[in-house]
């Protein structure tokens, strides 16, 4: 939030009227909930032109509680402007961490600016499971994905369990350079033995250290976001 590249102005040399948006900004880095609130409301009485940034601020410090009625307010205060779309951006994550693909629906139509790869990812998810065919350009959001996060591991298991990703498929994405296999999902750990190439919750381990056609590896394993194994033959 703080890494916008919003201007605001410095203590030393701020107005009267721009104190508050200077005590939103340090609230907000010192995560103090209390002041955020105080400079906000402060902000949008004096209804200071940077307001907007107050507020979402302080919707945005504390958007793992928020509501969708309380988005709903946020957006209708600011409607068109960049913040609206950011803070939609934000909580089009937060709704998909928590699997609310009610309002997630309602909300991605609006997505004016569409740039959020892990919202893509949840998006497609909810497309494949409407009947459409996205597997090209699900696939191609996978491959190009370099951090792992949980919307395109939620999108790409999906797949895999409806065998809309095939084997080869899933072993592009083990090959590519900047897609290894332990980047489908978080914090993944590639081992092999007892005949299986094995990925893990846990510690990291590179891919071109066991490579694919190693004679053991005629399995892939992966763990299941809901628990249990998931298998592929290995391709060499």
């Amino acid at each position: 939030l703080l890494a916008l590249g919003v201007t605001l102005p410095h203590a030393a040399c701020a107005a009267p009227a721009d104190s508050a948006i200077v005590e939103a900004r340090e609230a907000l880095r010192k995560k103090d909930r209390t002041r955020l609130a105080a400079a906000r409301s402060a902000a949008m009485a004096a209804q200071h032109p940077l307001a907007m940034w107050a507020d979402y601020f302080e919707l945005g410090n504390r958007l793992a509680e928020a509501q969708q009625p309380e988005l709903n307010a946020f957006y209708a205060r600011w409607p068109a402007t960049y913040v609206e779309d950011r803070l939609r951006n934000d909580w089009l994550l937060e709704l998909g961490k928590r699997r609310d693909w009610t309002n997630f629906a309602v909300e991605y139509p609006r997505f004016r600016m569409n740039d959020d790869r892990e919202v893509s990812c949840y998006a497609l998810m909810l497309d494949h499971q409407a009947g459409k065919d996205v597997h090209d350009e699900a696939l191609a959001t996978w491959l190009a994905q370099r951090d792992p996060d949980d919307g395109c591991a939620l999108m790409a298991a999906t797949l895999v369990d409806a065998k809309k990703f095939n084997n080869a498929d899933v072993w592009r994405k083990v090959r590519f350079p900047n897609g290894p296999a332990y980047q489908a999902l978080p914090d993944a750990r590639l081992t092999f033995g007892g005949g299986m190439l094995e990925i893990r919750q846990g510690e990291r381990r590179r891919w071109h250290d066991q490579p694919a056609h190693h004679p053991a590896a005629r399995l892939w394993q992966a763990p299941h976001p809901a628990g249990g194994p998931r298998r592929f033959p290995a391709q060499g």
